[in-house]
């Protein structure tokens, strides 16, 4: 089942430009690829976020899966 990303990582909502681009954004699912270490949220929302402010989420978001080499969004 889809939940906003502001649920799964309640601590971003603080910063309001955060609430603003990811606010409704869903997490479809998460995709945990153990062989290239890698790590792929598919996300889903209405509207489109910007690439540099997902890319941003997911240097944020490295520290929640320190034994995978990168994380990554679709």
């Amino acid at each position: 089942m889809p939940r906003l990303l502001t649920e799964l990582f309640p601590q971003f909502c603080e910063d309001p430009a955060f609430v603003q681009l990811f606010g409704g954004v869903l997490v479809e699912r998460v995709v945990d690829d153990r062989r290239q270490s890698r790590i792929t949220l598919v996300l889903r929302s209405g509207r489109p976020v910007p690439r540099k402010a997902r890319q941003q989420l997911c240097l944020h978001l490295k520290g929640y899966f320190p034994d995978r080499d990168r994380v990554q969004s679709e």
